[in-house]
């Protein structure tokens, strides 16, 4: 298998270090927001005494939270945007801290910028929403129970989407984030060219009635090199025999298959015409080819 394709695609960038160095790019944007807000918390978490009285705040306005704070690894962006999105919901806690704590104030006078005002906080609030989507994309890339290559082609496109939208937004701070990360973005993923292929081979490669998604995500993508993009089935249409495997669909499938290109030919057709599965979160990818591997001998190895 070493040889397939001359290796070409033996090298698989890891999405999940991508998708950092896109979204770091757009911390730069609001930095001074995540500061004021990142200084807040360490306050806070300095001391017991400081986060005994904090709740004690917190009670007064009756929040119930089950997040309590946590300050950030800055250099981990996602427990930034966990930090920031457990500070969002104390935002009144922090304003009985500046009358019930008068050292609180003190802290900012000592070259500590702050405290976070109505500003900062409709910043932090803009930021957690926007970023949520990168922090579920990323905790599905690190999943260690099931496998993520059939769906990682899926998380790229929807993402690129929400920066071409988002690029556009209103909210300056938004615009600028989403710019910053579209241009970091396109770096890596703007491309087929730039992107390994095999997570194409990957969607084709999952059974279940998800093609249709992929089809609109891909059609909503600027990613837009399609020389070589297989076909995606649709759930609603079988794909016809002129048309059901692309250049590199086929080219890399049957130069995998070790019995031949024409038996590799026919199993193809047939895993096609077969149908789609039908969605459901528990559906079990690598037991289905397990299951499978006798109808599908050739795709099940490659699988």
């Amino acid at each position: 298998m070493g040889n397939v394709l001359r290796e070409k695609y033996m090298h698989m960038r890891c999405c999940a270090h991508i998708l950092n160095l896109v979204v770091n790019e757009g911390l730069k944007e609001c930095n001074d927001a995540i500061t004021i807000v990142r200084n807040a918390v360490r306050y806070v978490r300095s001391s017991p005494a400081r986060l005994e009285k904090f709740k004690r705040c917190a009670e007064k306005e009756k929040i119930d939270s089950k997040k309590m704070l946590s300050l950030d690894v800055q250099t981990r962006w996602n427990s930034t945007y966990i930090m920031l999105e457990a500070a969002e919901n104390f935002e009144k806690a922090f304003r009985w801290m500046e009358s019930e704590d008068h050292n609180f104030l003190s802290y900012f006078k000592d070259g500590n910028i702050g405290p976070p005002r109505a500003k900062e906080w409709e910043t932090v609030q803009v930021f957690v929403k926007f970023l949520k989507m990168f922090y579920d994309a990323t905790c599905r890339f690190f999943g260690s129970l099931y496998v993520t290559a059939n769906t990682s082609f899926l998380e790229i496109c929807v993402l690129q989407k929400e920066l071409v939208r988002l690029s556009e937004s209103d909210n300056n701070c938004l615009m600028n984030m989403a710019v910053s990360m579209r241009i970091k973005y396109d770096k890596y993923w703007g491309s087929l060219d730039r992107m390994n292929l095999m997570l194409l081979i990957a969607v084709v490669l999952d059974p279940r009635n998800l093609y249709a998604e992929y089809n609109d995500a891909f059609s909503s993508s600027s990613v837009n090199s399609t020389e070589h993009v297989p076909p995606l089935p649709s759930t609603s249409t079988k794909v016809s025999e002129d048309n059901h495997e692309s250049q590199f669909f086929a080219e890399w499938l049957l130069a995998s298959s070790a019995s031949g290109s024409t038996f590799a030919k026919i199993e193809i057709d047939r895993y096609f015409s077969d149908g789609c599965e039908a969605f459901i979160q528990s559906f079990d990818l690598v037991n289905w080819w397990k299951v499978n591997e006798p109808n599908y001998p050739i795709l099940a190895r490659i699988a």
